[in-house]
């Protein structure tokens, strides 16, 4: 998509990455409306690391340390579109995970609600955030016949939260909004 900049003499490898990751996460923010969110989103799902660097700035630059999973999973995907290989969703939830966690904890800390943090570390952030995605494809693809009740969303995700469970409300509560709402990718546009 764009290239990784040659490093100045002068500059580290780590500071060229960063100051160009700021930048493309620039373009993607204010002028996504001329970059295909496909585009967006296989670039994103890349296994190289420079693909991580401006996934991981671009997440940074959402205030969603005070929102649901769900909430802030719907405001990243309404600015692109998950690639289509596992493997790529895999990668992007993962950087989604890392930050959601970090920013979350931080914003419970910050406000004083520390009895919010419902997640013990950012592998159930990430393993929540592909099941609300599993979820979502479940509640509202016309094709299935049978769909996942709010039982069987709590059990699926028995374990996950460092081999303890996510407190059932927080689950069907997710749930409830997602059956409710769609988590939808716009094919083109802007923020």
């Amino acid at each position: 998509l764009v290239p990784l900049p040659p490093v100045p003499c002068e500059a580290s490898a780590d500071t060229a990455v960063e100051e160009w990751a700021q930048k493309l996460t620039w373009v993607f923010r204010c002028l996504n409306h001329a970059v295909p969110y496909a585009a967006m989103g296989e670039f994103f799902g890349q296994p190289k690391d420079d693909s991580k660097a401006v996934f991981q700035t671009f997440v940074d630059t959402y205030d969603m340390g005070a929102a649901d999973l769900q909430d802030a999973l719907r405001g990243i995907m309404e600015a692109f579109r998950l690639p289509g290989e596992a493997q790529q969703i895999d990668r992007v939830l993962q950087t989604f995970g890392e930050t959601y966690y970090r920013k979350h904890i931080e914003h419970c800390h910050s406000s004083g609600s520390v009895d919010g943090v419902y997640l013990k570390n950012s592998d159930a952030a990430y393993t929540l955030a592909f099941s609300v995605i599993m979820l979502n494809v479940d509640q509202h693809n016309p094709r299935l016949k049978k769909r996942m009740v709010v039982r069987d969303f709590i059990s699926n995700n028995r374990g996950i939260n460092d081999n303890g469970d996510i407190p059932p409300e927080v689950l069907t509560r997710l749930f409830e909004n997602i059956q409710r709402m769609e988590i939808k990718t716009p094919p083109t546009g802007s923020l």
